[in-house]
């Protein structure tokens, strides 16, 4: 939907499943610290951060993430439409993450499509490539 919007998307891993046809499961050490590091620059490079905090703790390496895009004063937006919820507090979104995405001037909502209204709202140009 974003990327219909105008929105680059930009996903290390899919980067890497273009240039490379093997099983990234069978990926080597480097292999995966290269994505890895790549994903970071990614994230330099960004505007937004749009993050799925599905499951039922977010994603370590997400939440690595969002901690990450924070520091570099980037504005993180999270979707979470997981039914499960372990803190009823924050619906599901640990404390730590659910204040960070906030402070960023981010939102968290509970569809993808709201967060896309919301990327909108914030008027950020397009990446084009």
């Amino acid at each position: 939907m974003l990327r219909e919007k105008g929105f680059v998307l930009m996903d290390p891993w899919l980067e890497e499943e273009k240039k490379n046809t093997k099983n990234l499961l069978k990926s080597t050490r480097k292999e995966v610290l290269n994505v890895s590091n790549r994903n970071l620059e990614l994230i330099r490079k960004s505007d937004i951060i749009l993050a799925n905090l599905n499951g039922a703790d977010q994603d370590s390496g997400t939440s690595a993430e969002i901690g990450y895009a924070y520091a570099l004063g980037k504005t993180i937006i999270g979707y979470r439409t997981d039914f499960r919820y372990h803190n009823d507090l924050f619906n599901g979104v640990n404390a730590q993450v659910y204040t960070i995405i906030y402070r960023s001037g981010g939102k968290i909502f509970s569809n993808i499509e709201e967060a896309i209204k919301f990327v909108e709202k914030l008027k950020v140009k397009p990446h084009l490539r």
